[in-house]
């Protein structure tokens, strides 16, 4: 046995654990930052069926036949060292549920387009 065979086992070996450890990682799901996600925590469910005056500004700005069968939650997100609170619509089959974190598209919801949130992720 020379010491080039015994080198060819290593990086093989290598390489079969890295792709090990690479394959692994690739189910953990991640947010979309490409595309301009961000990751945020729910921390409120809104009511749509609430009075106009208590719902925020941005909401209560729409007609009723535009928040009707809409889910609308409070998401916390953050950036950098500043705290961001969104109004974000939930998309259909996403569950929704408190300190749940959340994949979050923001948005402007002053502007009438209010963020979106299209999956739940796992807790950190």
């Amino acid at each position: 046995m020379n010491h080039f065979s015994t080198c060819r086992r290593c990086s093989i070996l290598y390489c079969c654990t890295l792709m090990t450890v690479l394959v692994g990682c690739a189910g953990v799901p991640v947010v979309d930052w490409e595309h301009g996600a961000r990751r945020g925590k729910i921390i409120e469910l809104i009511d749509n069926d609430m009075p106009a005056a208590s719902l925020p500004l941005c909401l209560a700005a729409l007609a009723p036949e535009a928040l009707a069968g809409r889910h609308f939650v409070k998401v916390q997100r953050f950036r950098l060292r500043a705290v961001r609170t969104e109004i974000a619509d939930l998309a259909d089959g996403v569950p929704a549920r408190v300190g749940m974190a959340v994949e979050l598209y923001p948005g402007d919801c002053a502007a009438g387009k209010p963020g979106r949130v299209l999956r739940a992720l796992p807790p950190e």
